[in-house]
């Protein structure tokens, strides 16, 4: 009867098209949009994925009409946030690259909407071409948020960051048109609670973007051929990012340990075990282990924390970038787990977070638990289709959102000066 309901909210869903862009480099940032996409054609729209990346196979598996494009490369991405530091992968010339493919795209499909997961770029394009957007981003975020205390950066890091950004949007300010910018918070409000601005305009808590598998009572990798009665340790090492080196030491350790180990590798790391209490997958589905396992370690990002959360397993995590220690503080805040510094991140330190872990397994396991009820009425696809339907059926007007109105007022003041240092076109190098 719902869905009935849903039907009829938005006639002639099938004119709609909803164009989605994701970041096929990151398995996470592939996986959420594709399970927006997924409700949304099971309502009847026509939607089409967008972006490049190893994980893209997942989009075409699926049947979904897909568009190779260009997308930052992973490999630049990890070297300015690995290696030196920072986050500002981005300069002018890139913007401008990812900006002329992501408009031609959206003049060739003219979509009613588009959503979007880890292209910054797309916010300047969708106003660029007057289109509306949705952004599927983490509760942190939003207006209001609690301050996020030692990893807020620096102002010089985020002018550093978003300068680009501003460079081109001034470069086209004219073109800056009145657009829809809304938010799907891939998170609950238990993990990320609302912040002062409590039901901030656009923002929307949906829950999080997962990908289910069925439960199976019996996997005969997981239950044949080891002893069970020991405790299970899941072992991931993130779908992007620093080299595994420390894998050989991982597997040698647990060897002599009373646990088994499960480790999954997302085809980024060659380890292999002659150990009877250590296996070693390149992809098994996380839930399907952790319905078996007693805690997640690892480079554990915001979707493999869910997923053991929805298990009501702990969580020991390494954060590689920005975002996962944000995440795992949540996590050590709330007291579901423990966050490791990467250079705690060896496997003596492990192993001893994980004892002391065992011994705490009673209070710990039952907060688990208790957390795990709050992630059981949600379902992410869902409800981002109703925000959607929700919102093509207001019909609200449009409106300049404030880095429009600040392009539109510096690009009046161009056109109304000569001056060299504020109006670039003056100027003409010989």
């Amino acid at each position: 009867m719902a869905d009935e309901s849903r039907q009829m909210m938005v006639p002639d869903r099938e004119r709609l098209p909803i164009l989605v862009f994701f970041h096929g480099h990151a398995l996470a940032h592939t996986i959420r949009p594709l399970v927006v996409a997924r409700a949304l054609r099971a309502r009847g729209y026509p939607v089409i994925l967008a972006g490049s990346g190893k994980h893209s196979t997942r989009v075409v598996e699926e049947g979904f009409d897909y568009r190779d494009i260009e997308t930052m490369p992973q490999e630049r991405m990890d070297e300015f946030v690995l290696v030196r530091g920072r986050d500002d992968y981005h300069d002018t010339r890139w913007v401008e690259r990812l900006v002329h493919v992501e408009r031609g795209l959206m003049r060739e499909i003219e979509p009613r909407l588009v959503i979007v997961d880890q292209r910054r770029t797309v916010r300047l394009s969708a106003a660029f071409e007057g289109v509306d957007q949705m952004e599927i981003c983490n509760g942190y975020l939003q207006p209001g948020a609690p301050g996020l205390g030692a990893d807020r950066p620096s102002i010089a890091r985020r002018w550093r960051s978003k300068a680009p950004f501003v460079r081109v949007g001034m470069r086209h300010a004219a073109e800056y048109k009145p657009t829809h910018r809304l938010a799907l918070m891939a998170d609950v409000p238990e993990f990320y609670p609302p912040g002062t601005a409590a039901g901030a305009p656009g923002w929307h808590y949906v829950g999080p973007l997962l990908d289910s598998s069925q439960p199976q009572s019996r996997i005969d990798c997981l239950d044949e051929g080891w002893d069970t009665s020991r405790p299970l340790v899941y072992l991931t090492i993130g779908s992007s990012g620093r080299s595994a080196e420390y894998l050989e030491g991982m597997v040698e350790a647990f060897a002599g340990s009373p646990y088994r180990l499960v480790i999954t590798t997302a085809g980024r790391a060659r380890v292999s075990s002659a150990h009877d209490n250590v296996r070693v997958f390149d992809y098994l589905p996380g839930e399907l282990i952790l319905a078996r396992a007693d805690v997640l370690v690892g480079v554990t990002g915001i979707g493999a924390i869910y997923q053991a959360l929805r298990c009501g397993k702990p969580v020991i995590g390494v954060p590689e970038h920005a975002d996962q220690r944000i995440h795992l503080g949540r996590v050590e805040t709330l007291g579901l787990g423990r966050m490791l510094a990467r250079e705690e991140f060896t496997p003596s330190a492990v192993l001893r977070a994980v004892d002391a872990l065992m011994v705490d397994c009673e209070p710990l396991g039952a907060r688990c638990r208790a957390f795990a009820e709050h992630l059981r009425g949600w379902d992410g696809g869902e409800a981002a289709a109703d925000v959607v339907d929700g919102h093509l059926s207001s019909g609200r007007p449009a409106r300049l959102d404030r880095l429009g109105r600040s392009l539109r007022r510096y690009a009046a003041l161009v056109r109304m000066t000569p001056l060299r240092w504020i109006n670039p076109r003056s100027h003409r190098r010989p």
